[in-house]
């Protein structure tokens, strides 16, 4: 049942916020398998990734490793086979995020899979204030 004596109201406004930061999400195929922050400094490729990136200012922390898939074609991890390691690296300073693009153009092993999004952090602020008015 409705309560006659509340009123509701209801409004609606639309506007461009801008984001935070970003999450860039890549792929990096290798050779040898390793696990945990260990895979980004003995992973020759995940090394030169990582390296190029700090040289770009991106931080040491701001690279995470996801997981990684292997691709064994003998059923057993030799030569043959290789590690598809996901990569995640935080752009806190979206003005970086075209240096990072570049970085990953350049890396022999890497693709960029997708970019999110942050726009936490009262990004809508303003519209909740012309709403409330």
């Amino acid at each position: 049942m409705t309560d006659p004596s509340l009123l509701h109201v209801s409004e609606q406004s639309t506007g461009t916020t801008r984001p935070r930061a970003a999450h860039v999400h890549v792929t990096l195929t290798d050779f040898k398998l390793f696990s945990g922050r260990a895979a980004l400094t003995k992973s020759e490729e995940l090394r030169h990734l990582a390296t190029a990136l700090r040289e770009r200012r991106v931080p040491e922390d701001a690279i995470a490793l996801e997981g990684a898939t292997l691709d064994v074609s003998t059923g057993l991890f030799s030569r043959s086979s290789s590690v598809t390691y996901r990569v995640r690296i935080h752009v806190a300073d979206l003005e970086l995020l075209p240096a990072v693009l570049e970085t990953i153009a350049d890396a022999k092993q890497a693709t960029l899979t997708h970019i999110e999004w942050d726009y936490s952090g009262g990004a809508s602020e303003p519209l909740l204030a012309e709403c409330a008015t």
